[in-house]
């Protein structure tokens, strides 16, 4: 029995899988970089500010080095980590504009708020 294989075509073929697969990755990160944009500005919005260095330390990055893309949004400032997480409150800051004030006070959470008040654009942009 002899099995013949006609390959006519499988470099045409192969370069339009490519050329597929190239259009998929971008459209993955537009849609990572358009959430990037979106998290970060929401963030420094509910940062608080004194010096303005803490909300200008924010950036987005996408990660395009390992098979899967991704995106990094974060805060360089040496201190966004404690500032993020402590519940030390600030004279002068209307907290009430940054989730739950008074006895249910929870910290900033500038980040983690960002992206629990917009999950539902998040969303949008990555499924639709």
């Amino acid at each position: 029995m002899d099995i013949q294989f006609n390959f006519n075509g499988l470099d045409n073929m192969l370069g339009t899988l490519d050329e597929l697969s190239k259009g998929v990755s971008d459209e993955i990160l537009d849609r990572l970089e358009r959430v990037g944009r979106i998290v970060q500005s929401e963030a420094v919005k509910r940062c608080p500010v004194d010096t303005g260095f803490l909300a200008g330390s924010a950036y987005y990055g996408l990660g395009t080095s390992s098979k899967k893309p991704s995106v990094e949004i974060g805060f360089n400032a040496s201190y966004a980590v404690y500032v993020h997480e402590v519940k030390k409150r600030y004279t002068g800051v209307d907290e009430s504009r940054f989730g739950k004030a008074g006895n249910d006070w929870k910290g900033w959470k500038y980040l983690e708020r960002a992206i629990e008040d917009n999950l539902d654009k998040i969303r949008s942009i990555l499924y639709d």
